[in-house]
């Protein structure tokens, strides 16, 4: 049973990151949460990104998206322990011209 619920995982990672790039084991250096519910942050590796976004000075989670308070949990764990994380962004969607999140590992 253990190994099939680790090929399922396996299977589901693969899946939700085929379009995603990933800025990997970088420092949260600031937090934004926007009145309308987009989180942007900053890190310590800001390169990473679909060439489509005009600026990537910020990596960004839409407030439309689903799971943006988890993300937000992550990066505010992350920045309170001095941890470091992976995050992935899409490889062709930006979102108010900066690279979209799309999931946040914490290290």
């Amino acid at each position: 049973m253990r190994k099939n619920w680790i090929l399922v995982i396996l299977c589901l990672s693969v899946i939700s990151n085929v379009n995603a790039l990933e800025v990997k084991s970088t420092t949260v250096i600031s937090i934004q949460s926007y009145t309308n519910g987009t989180v942007g942050v900053i890190t310590s590796n800001q390169d990473v990104g679909p060439s489509s976004c005009r600026s990537k000075a910020k990596y960004i989670v839409p407030a439309k998206e689903h799971g943006t308070s988890n993300i937000l949990s992550v990066l505010l764990t992350a920045k309170a322990t001095s941890k470091l994380v992976t995050i992935n962004v899409h490889g062709t969607e930006c979102s108010s011209g900066y690279p979209k999140i799309t999931s946040v590992v914490l290290e």
